[in-house]
């Protein structure tokens, strides 16, 4: 969540002089411009000069390789761009911040575009929309953007241990991890998943009730805060309950298939 951190990243030499040196595409075209024929080569095209070319791209990998990914990457987009409009005399030198704004519709328009796209390789590789978009969209952390954060995190955690099976076996085919023509994809279910909650659920019930009943008297009355309190004490033997559960019997229920690359 240290932001700031961005700066320093945008001050190390790797990536200043990779910034500087990979430069971008930028071509200028006379009248006579004609791309009837164009394949590849832009050097004998008739009317085409060729100003500069792209000489490098950055991969950037975050602890789980998506959310801060697109963060980062947001970033270097920026400070190229700034670059492409300062050379088309469009705007001013720019100072090389991470955050540094443009014209406010294109700044809009800018986070954006970068915010749907996270969300849309998120969707396609974990199920849910991006972590920390609501920063790339608006420049800063909300605290609806935390509860979205939280509850896509649940989502992921049952998406990627219980129902992700098919998604796993697409992404596994196109890597070339799996041969159709072996007997090596897995049938997929959920009836684990479905067994577990329940069983979990009644083992907490049943703590929840023996802990409220030693821990509180007799006369203990309710209110609308102890209601609350005991729902949250409730909510966390659940959670310690199911966490042990499933960490005893992880290996015979996460849907991974078997993989065979011959």
């Amino acid at each position: 969540m240290k932001y700031e951190n961005l700066s320093k990243l945008l001050r190390t030499s790797s990536v200043s002089v990779a910034l500087n040196n990979f430069d971008f595409f930028h071509v200028s075209l006379d009248k006579s411009a004609n791309f009837e024929n164009l394949r590849h080569d832009l050097s004998n095209l008739e009317g085409v000069n060729v100003l500069s070319t792209q000489k490098g791209v950055f991969r950037v990998n975050c602890i789980d390789c998506l959310d801060r990914t697109n963060v980062v990457q947001t970033v270097f987009a920026r400070n190229i761009l700034h670059k492409m409009l300062h050379k088309l005399k469009i705007c001013e030198a720019p100072s090389g911040e991470p955050f540094e704004s443009f014209e406010p519709v294109l700044e809009v328009r800018f986070r954006n575009i970068w915010a749907d796209h996270g969300d849309l390789l998120s969707l396609a590789y974990s199920g849910t929309k991006a972590l920390k978009s609501d920063f790339v969209r608006k420049g800063k952390r909300s605290m609806k953007g935390n509860i979205e954060d939280g509850i896509n995190s649940c989502k992921r955690f049952v998406i990627n241990n219980f129902i992700d099976g098919h998604n796993q076996d697409c992404h596994d085919y196109f890597l070339m991890k799996l041969n159709p023509k072996k007997d090596n994809i897995k049938e997929h279910s959920t009836k684990n998943l479905k067994i577990i909650t329940p069983t979990a659920f009644i083992i907490a019930f049943s703590l929840y009730y023996i802990l409220i009943g030693m821990a509180l008297p007799a006369e203990y009355e309710d209110s609308l805060r102890k209601t609350l309190f005991r729902f949250l004490v409730f909510l966390g033997i659940f959670y310690l309950t199911f966490r042990m559960i499933f960490k005893n019997v992880k290996k015979t229920i996460i849907d991974t298939p078997s993989i065979d690359s011959s």
